[in-house]
C-alpha cells in the first residue's frame, strides 16, 4: 500500500499501482478548471462536462504508465489533452469562437502578473485564467474571512466597481478595501500555486 503521506507528488502517486486517493485529490484539483477552461473556449457548460470527463478518462489510462521529464511541464501536457477534448466538441457543434468575459483591471493585472511572458499560446493563457477563477470558487467555499469581505473583493476586483462607489454600499473606507484586495490577492496566489504545484 502506497504511503500518501510521505510521497511528496502527486504524479508519482498517480503511477502508483492503488492511487484511488491521489484520483480523487486530483479531480478535486483540477476539474473545475478544466471545466471553466472548455467554457471559455465557448462549449457549453454540458459540453464542459464532458470534456473535464473525458480529459480525466485520459489521464487514468496514460498516467500509470507516465514518465516525468522535470525539463517538461506537465501542466502542459495536460493543457493539450484537454484542448484537443475540446475543440472536437467544438467540431461537432460547429463553435468556433472563444467566449468574452468581462472583468476589472486590478483581476486582469492579478492573473496576468504570473502569465506574462511565461506561455506562448493563447490556450495557456486561458487556463491560467481558469485556474484563478478554480481558486475564487476555492476561497468562497473554504474562506474564514467575511462573506462581506469576499463581495468587497467580488465588486472592487473582479467586477471592477469603482472604489468610491463599493465604499459607499458596504460602510467601509477606502483603506479598508485596500486591505481586503491585498490579503485576498495573495491567497489568491497561494491556492493558485498549490494547484500548480503539481503540474509543472
Amino acid at each position: 500500500m502506497t504511503d500518501w503521506t510521505t510521497n511528496p507528488s502527486l504524479l508519482q502517486r498517480l503511477s502508483a499501482k492503488q492511487p484511488d486517493e491521489a484520483w480523487t485529490l486530483f479531480f478535486n484539483q483540477y476539474a473545475l478548471a478544466l471545466h471553466v477552461y472548455a467554457v471559455r473556449l465557448g462549449l457549453s457548460p454540458s459540453l464542459a462536462e464532458e470534456v473535464v470527463q473525458e480529459t480525466m478518462i485520459e489521464m487514468m489510462r496514460i498516467l500509470p504508465e507516465f514518465v516525468y521529464n522535470p525539463e517538461k511541464r506537465f501542466r502542459n501536457f495536460l493543457l493539450t489533452v484537454a484542448h484537443r477534448k475540446a475543440l472536437r466538441h467544438m467540431r461537432r457543434e460547429k463553435k468556433r469562437h472563444v467566449v468574452q468575459e468581462t472583468y476589472g483591471q486590478e483581476w486582469t493585472r492579478l492573473v496576468e502578473e504570473r502569465t506574462r511572458g511565461e506561455f506562448e499560446s493563447e490556450e495557456e493563457r486561458s487556463w491560467r485564467w481558469s485556474l484563478f477563477l478554480a481558486a475564487w470558487k476555492e476561497l468562497q467555499m473554504t474562506s474564514r474571512a467575511k462573506a462581506s469581505n469576499l463581495e468587497i473583493f467580488e465588486a472592487a476586483v473582479i467586477r471592477g466597481e469603482a472604489v468610491a462607489s463599493v465604499a459607499d454600499r458596504f460602510g467601509v473606507t477606502p483603506n479598508a478595501i485596500y486591505q481586503i484586495k491585498i490579503r485576498t490577492s495573495r491567497r489568491l496566489r497561494m491556492i493558485v500555486a498549490d494547484l500548480e504545484a503539481d503540474l509543472q
